[in-house]
């Protein structure tokens, strides 16, 4: 109940962030490009808790659809980390194969 709570509260945080803005005055994805994406998804990994904040954080100021999906799945509880590579998965229902 407590891990449910605190997801949220990070969800939540990411959420209320404002956008970045770059020097032209428009809106920058702190995700854009495939390499910046996989890398912040990465993140969920760490065992920081200010770093995976950061990547609620970008990937909710993300305009990349797939941070939907991520986020989505942080704050079900189904977004894990395998221990053989440290790849951060998105569970399934059970015979289903991982997404990642």
């Amino acid at each position: 109940m407590l891990r449910a709570v605190l997801l949220i509260a990070l969800l939540l945080a990411g959420f209320g962030a404002a956008p970045r803005v770059d020097a032209a005055g428009a809106a920058s994805d702190p995700v854009s490009g495939s390499a910046a994406f996989e890398a912040t998804v990465a993140q969920f990994g760490s065992g920081i808790p200010a770093v995976r904040r950061a990547a609620v954080d970008e990937l909710g100021r993300s305009t990349d659809p797939r941070a939907d999906v991520v986020l989505a799945a942080l704050l079900e509880g189904i977004l894990y980390q395998r221990r053989g590579d440290a790849r951060v998965l998105i569970a399934t229902r059970a015979g289903a194969s991982a997404r990642d």
